[in-house]
């Protein structure tokens, strides 16, 4: 049988996985550098793309634009931008309306310039406007599914740059944690702690750097380009690791600042990584069809059949209960060797079956009391074996033995009847069997049980041996039960002691002669 299972069928399998292995092993590799070249260029595209629309938009505004700019860098932090904001209406309603107070009849931007706004009117100017423009980027955003944009004022001759409009929103505190990170702007270090935490409810905007590094030239070119920015930069610092593309901003024939857009590496290797494998999972899976067709007819007229019988063989080893003669029978339908071999593995099952049905009903029989269904003295005596060999091996370290004597079986049989005293035995071993029912019950006498404890029941022994007691009491005393009913027992334990018990029958002895004190003491209260 090994040999029909491990011949052609196993030498077929282990071609086919092999060159299945092979062929998709070359196929993702030639996949995904494909998939990489393409989807970078794609990529950088994108972060084009987005960069391009934003600058135009910025480009629109005019002047508009390049005033904020210059105030916000003029003003900087000294301008109160709310650290939660999430809409600009209500910063420019406060705006508008002020102006509507101040200067009734005039129109800003027509009739009324910025120069002319009093301090507070252009900080709801910058407010309003800081707000409109950080929403606007953080749309683009979350709209391209791209990691982060900004707007970077460039200062080129101190080779500083200024984070104009940023979606990551930082507090002065956490400003001061980053300065070692080549932050030149001093703002922050002229405030006092109480002053810093009162900013915290504020972002920290226009966060200056010094971009000299050779690390920052890609911003340099890009601030430099006459035309179209090409390439990008990849970053992969305490801010993560991301491709960078910057797109210049032109207001009024002069540039005035740098539009970035990044993107996510993690992303990008994720994106190709799944297209790379969704076409080899298509090659694959053409290979597969193919070669699966090639074999058809082998595994139709032989393996197919042995296979079946392979698994049928495996379902009775891991279940003897399942039904597999059928599974064999099916198999049987020539006169080759599969079939023969079908045929005698039915029979066997069939035999086996049966044999086993009656070794279990004769297990069954030898081991359990037919009076009160717990084990009997032979499962006592096998237990014991057991319970000897895991204290020699080292699994358990102790253990306990607990007798059980019903008290006045005889008077019961000779007044009321045999049946009457099977009724008390049982109503005793229920009892014995409830109190303890983490541990093995065993009849081992006529009026007489044993159990067993290990592990969290011999930790709780003296609790277990009270609840005994207390329902034995209150079970005597109760007049509404016959006389049978009312049953007593007498209880004795012993714990295995290195020093005193030599093997689990000196333990025995020990819990016996316990029970026999408790028997006498019971006798002398029932006496007074």
């Amino acid at each position: 049988m090994k040999k029909i299972r491990y011949g052609l069928s196993f030498r077929l399998a282990v071609i086919f996985a092999l060159f299945f292995a092979v062929a998709i092993i070359l196929s993702g590799i030639l996949t995904y550098r494909n998939q990489m070249a393409i989807y970078r260029v794609q990529c950088e595209n994108s972060t084009r793309r987005i960069g391009v629309n934003l600058s135009s938009i910025i480009r629109q505004e005019g002047e508009d634009f390049a005033v904020f700019q210059r105030e916000m860098m003029k003003y900087q932090n000294r301008v109160k931008v709310p650290l939660d904001f999430d809409e600009y209406m209500t910063a420019q309603m406060d705006f508008y309306d002020d102006l509507s107070k101040s200067y009734p009849g005039r129109t800003f931007g027509v009739d009324l310039s910025y120069e002319e706004l009093n301090e507070e009117q252009k900080q709801k100017y910058l407010v309003y406007n800081y707000e409109y423009w950080t929403l606007l980027f953080n749309q683009a955003t979350d709209d391209f599914g791209i990691s982060c944009t900004y707007y970077l004022d460039m200062n080129e001759d101190a080779k500083q740059v200024a984070y104009l409009i940023d979606i990551e929103r930082t507090t002065a505190s956490e400003h001061l944690e980053g300065f070692t990170n080549n932050i030149v702007d001093d703002y922050v270090l002229g405030l006092s702690e109480e002053e810093i935490e009162e900013q915290d409810h504020y972002i920290y905007v226009c966060d200056t750097y010094n971009h000299s590094d050779p690390k920052f030239q890609p911003e340099w070119d890009a601030w430099d380009a006459e035309g179209d920015v090409q390439g990008y930069q990849i970053w992969n610092n305490e801010w993560g690791h991301t491709y960078a593309y910057y797109t210049p901003v032109i207001v009024g024939g002069r540039k005035i600042g740098l539009v970035g857009t990044e993107v996510d590496v993690e992303t990008v290797n994720h994106s190709i990584l799944l297209n790379s494998l969704q076409q080899v999972c298509i090659i694959g899976l053409i290979l597969f069809l193919t070669l699966s067709a090639l074999l058809v007819l082998i595994h139709t007229r032989y393996i197919r059949r042995l296979s079946n019988l392979d698994a049928a063989v495996r379902e009775y080893t891991q279940d003897p209960e399942a039904d597999v003669v059928k599974k064999f029978e099916v198999n049987n339908t020539g006169r080759d060797e599969i079939s023969v071999l079908a045929g005698g593995l039915a029979a066997m099952v069939n035999e086996l079956g049966e044999a086993k049905e009656e070794t279990a009903q004769m297990e069954v029989l030898a081991n359990m009391d037919s009076l009160t269904n717990v084990r009997n003295k032979t499962s006592y005596d096998s237990e014991i074996k057991n319970l000897q060999f895991e204290m020699e091996s080292g699994l358990i370290d102790s253990y306990g033995i607990v007798i059980v004597d019903l008290n006045f079986l005889k008077r019961i049989n000779d007044n009321y009847g045999h049946d009457k005293g099977n009724i008390a035995l049982k109503k005793t071993c229920r009892i014995v069997c409830s109190v303890f029912s983490r541990s093995p019950v065993f009849r081992i006498g006529g009026d007489e049980f044993a159990v067993i404890l290990k592990g969290e029941a011999l930790a709780e022994k003296d609790a277990l041996i009270q609840n005994f007691r207390d329902i034995m009491k209150d079970t005597a005393q109760n007049n509404s039960l016959e006389y049978w009913e009312r049953v007593s027992a007498a209880i004795g334990m012993a714990v295995y002691d290195p020093e005193v018990d030599s093997s689990a029958e000196n333990v025995f002895k020990r819990a016996d002669a316990d029970m026999y004190r408790n028997k006498k003491e019971m006798k002398a209260i029932r006496m007074e």
